[in-house]
């Protein structure tokens, strides 16, 4: 280390190189986000389209059937999770992913949340052209 680190313990930090101003600092676990599950998150109510910059982690709290939407143009490697939290649950009132022109597990069709507490994790790969399930509690 070029320079001494404070008194006293932290913990839960990593040290890292600015390649800046050459000096090794460190860095709370916080300051890197989704790398560290911790993830962005948010709550749909209703029907809704989702971007590229929507949240990760999307939590559908609905009293009817609603339609998420996945993005139109969505980047390489975005991944979704889509989970029920439902107090009238996903078995009554389905939870649709659209797939909104693309291909999910190469097929042509939406999924489905169709059970209270479903959940369907996605990711897209522009090279195949698809969205695809890596995971789905069901």
């Amino acid at each position: 280390l070029q320079t001494a680190p404070t008194t006293g313990t932290t913990i839960d930090n990593v040290l890292v190189y600015n390649s800046t101003d050459k000096i090794v600092k460190s860095l709370p676990f916080s300051d890197f986000g989704d790398k560290n599950n911790i993830y962005s998150m948010g709550i749909v109510n209703s029907s809704s389209g989702l971007t590229n910059t929507s949240p990760y982690v999307v939590l559908v709290n609905h009293t009817l059937p609603v339609t998420i939407d996945l993005p139109a143009s969505p980047i390489n490697g975005i991944v979704f999770k889509i989970k029920d939290v439902s107090d009238a649950g996903a078995y009554t009132n389905n939870v649709t992913i659209g797939r909104n022109g693309k291909l999910i597990d190469k097929q042509a069709c939406n999924a489905l949340i169709n059970t209270d507490s479903g959940a369907m994790e996605l990711i897209y790969n522009s090279t195949l052209g698809s969205w695809f399930s890596l995971s789905f509690i069901n």
